[in-house]
């Protein structure tokens, strides 16, 4: 719970003072300049009166929403002056690692249960690693006037920095774990950035469905999912147009899917509506949990498709006879055939994708810029 909600309410000075320090300046070893830069850099831009002309210096900066992730994660008081000692009291290194620890309900880097540890360390290390060179030689340099991409990356550089950094971090913490004899478990380490691509690909390509499968079209779906690109951590969703495929198994009450050809697996209800478990349900070596990729969608079965819109077209007088003919022929086409290649799916997609806009009206919006064609390789 946040002790200074600057979205929503307003705040003399003492009250910010008070919030800043817990009610006692001794908390910050009796830095007055600490405080003054504190207040110039999350509030400079937004105090009016004579007295608060004193805090503009660092204003530039616009630093409130980083604050205000340090309030959110209770790091007010000797904590906030403890994050700056480890910066060795410099004020660039300090306005860095706040871009690292993050901006309130915006995003964040380095993980709270690691500065957590950290701060609890008999010697803290660094919130920061320069030495840190991304794969493609890039070595990113800080700018702290650049607020949404202050290391000047591109998104995938972005990425590569981010997991790396948060990477070095849990090392470091471990290694001073270990060499000062601290009574703390040590974090879980992870691999590399590039080893972990690597595995991701791997996995990607491990529960993909092959082009060479066949899928019965009564249990052939199409529509679009929500997809999660974080993996189901951060709700980061893109709306993607997807075949589906019902595999003829019931969990409980809801109904096991998966994306073709991407190859997810998710559960419906009877409604429709995507369930995510709380805890994790295996498969044919699969995993459905909390972390599912796909958080929602809205599909319909192919010849429910066809069959709807054969109906609908008895009702529409120009062009009727052509169309029925068109869907005729592929209802006939579908019945003989029984089953259908994956890699032959999107030799329909565009027709299908017709039919299905003529159910539940265009996909995507003429401004939607998450759209996406979900299946093409």
């Amino acid at each position: 719970m946040l002790r200074l909600d600057f979205l929503n309410k307003e705040y003399n000075l003492e009250e910010i003072i008070n919030a800043f320090t817990d009610n006692n300046l001794n908390n910050f070893n009796g830095d007055k300049d600490f405080l003054n830069f504190l207040m110039s850099f999350s509030l400079g831009n937004y105090l009016e009166g004579e007295e608060e002309d004193n805090y503009k210096e660092f204003a530039m900066y616009n630093g409130l929403l980083k604050i205000m992730r340090l309030d959110e994660y209770g790091y007010f008081g000797k904590k906030l002056y403890k994050i700056y000692q480890i910066c060795n009291k410099d004020k660039n290194t300090f306005m860095e690692t706040c871009s690292l620890i993050g901006e309130y309900s915006l995003y964040h880097i380095l993980e709270k249960e690691s500065i957590d540890i950290n701060l609890k360390l008999k010697k803290p290390v660094s919130f920061i690693d320069h030495s840190i060179v991304l794969c493609d030689g890039t070595k990113p340099v800080f700018n702290p006037l650049d607020r949404y991409n202050p290391y000047n990356l591109n998104r995938n550089q972005k990425d590569e920095l981010n997991y790396e950094l948060e990477r070095s971090f849990r090392k470091r913490i471990n290694e001073s774990i270990k060499n000062n004899g601290d009574n703390i478990e040590l974090l879980e380490e992870m691999p590399s950035f590039e080893e972990k691509e690597r595995l991701k690909k791997e996995e990607e390509e491990r529960k993909r469905v092959n082009d060479d499968y066949f899928i019965s079209i009564q249990n052939l779906y199409f529509g679009y999912e929500e997809y999660d690109v974080s993996g189901g951590i951060l709700n980061m969703c893109m709306k993607m147009i997807s075949w589906f495929e019902y595999i003829n198994m019931k969990i409980g009450q809801y109904y096991v899917f998966r994306s073709i050809p991407k190859g997810d697996f998710f559960l419906i209800d009877s409604d429709g509506k995507v369930f995510i478990p709380d805890e994790n349900i295996n498969v044919q070596n699969q995993t459905i949990g909390p972390n599912t990729p796909i958080r929602e969608v809205k599909i319909a079965n192919i010849p429910e498709i066809l069959n709807y819109n054969l109906l609908k077209n008895n009702y529409d007088d120009e062009n009727s006879e052509i169309k029925t003919l068109e869907i005729n022929g592929l209802i006939e086409y579908f019945e003989n055939k029984g089953k259908i290649k994956v890699g032959d799916l999107e030799l329909y997609q565009s027709k299908i994708r017709e039919l299905y806009e003529n159910i539940t009206g265009n996909i995507f919006s003429l401004d939607d810029s998450n759209n996406k064609e979900g299946n093409k390789k």
